[in-house]
């Protein structure tokens, strides 16, 4: 989803879970209470420990007005640099 800007740029509206939170000053255990989760599991999904069943992602993204979407589970911005760190042979094998 994007808004567009009145000088014709996109903007990104995706957020994730935890500058939602922030945004809308919620608590992990006020946002869990709403979505049927507890607030130790929210900690979990803000901090990438876990990640929510395709239900609770559903359900996060109805509760968020869309802010959030499951893609924000399954990217992290340390990700790119990490696979750039990853040698090419890792997991070939040579002869």
């Amino acid at each position: 989803m994007f808004d567009i800007l009145p000088a014709g740029h996109l903007a990104r509206r995706h957020m994730t879970l935890a500058e939602y939170l922030d945004r809308h000053k919620l608590s992990q255990n006020e946002f869990g209470r709403r979505i049927g989760a507890a607030g130790g599991t929210v900690s979990r999904w803000t901090t990438g420990r876990r990640r929510p069943t395709l239900e609770l992602m559903m359900k996060i993204e109805r509760a968020t007005g869309g802010w959030v979407t499951a893609k924000e589970f399954f990217w992290r911005p340390a990700l790119e640099h990490e696979l750039a760190e990853i040698p090419e042979h890792v997991g070939r094998d040579h002869a």
